[in-house]
Formats: C-alpha cells, structure tokens, sequence
C-alpha cells in the first residue's frame, strides 16, 4: 500500500488597488485674536460662590429633616413587624425570647 499525497496549493493575492495622488493645500497662517477682558470680577465669583454654598445647606438640611420624618414614622412598622416574626418563630420552634416593645 502507497499513501498518496496530496500537494497543497498556495493562495492567490488580490491584486492592491491603486490610489489616488493627494494634492496639497497651502495654509496659511490666520490673524492671532486677543482674548476677550473678563467680564466678571473676583468679587462677583466670591459673592456666587457664598450664595451657592448657602443653597447647598439649605437642600442638605432639607433632605436630613425629611431622612429623620422617614425614620420616625417607619419605626413602628418596623417594630411591629419585628415582633410578629418572633412570636411567629417562637410558635413555630418553642423557643422562649423576649419581644422588643
């Protein structure tokens, strides 16, 4: 027995497009502009600066105050529940624990 073998043949290139020859462009140089003067002082930026940081702690003692109504009214669910799942627990397993009150 002869094992015949096969040869490989090898791929083909594509042929490479040509491309187009770029012209060039001349720029020339655009007249330098000066800066405009600042229309806003240093005291109208400190005077912004203290109006803002005054509207920081007015919407910041805001959302603390609506935080602490938040706590106050969810506490006595939160007890109320508390205690349910462990008397619930304590009939289900016999268990003796005190309920928070």
């Amino acid at each position: 027995m002869t094992a015949s073998v096969a040869t490989r043949k090898t791929r083909t290139r594509k042929a490479t497009k040509t491309t187009a020859k770029r012209s060039v462009i001349k720029v020339t140089e655009s007249p330098k502009t000066v800066a405009p003067e600042p229309l806003l002082k240093w005291e109208d930026y400190k005077n912004d600066a203290k109006i803002r940081w005054e509207i920081h702690q007015f919407e910041t003692k805001a959302l603390w105050k609506d935080c602490v109504w938040v706590y106050n009214e969810s506490v006595p669910y939160v007890k109320k529940a508390y205690n349910y799942v462990l008397e619930s627990y304590n009939r289900a397993f016999n268990t003796e624990q005190q309920p928070v009150k």
